[in-house]
């Protein structure tokens, strides 16, 4: 929570807050996707610190 911002006299706030790189999680799914290698999928949804993972080959 200590990451959303106050938006005051701003025209955005970041209105959402994850632990993990959540894009990175979505990247990883499409290069599986892409692969054919959906087997792969359960990992990088489980995986605890997917934002630094920088190809399905490490899972």
């Amino acid at each position: 929570m200590d990451l959303f911002a106050e938006l005051g006299e701003k025209p955005w706030s970041v209105t959402a807050v994850s632990l993990d790189n959540e894009i990175r999680r979505l990247e990883l799914v499409e290069q599986a996707i892409s692969k054919s290698d959906v087997e792969i999928i359960p990992a990088i949804l489980e995986h605890n610190d997917v934002g630094n993972v920088s190809d399905i080959d490490e899972l």
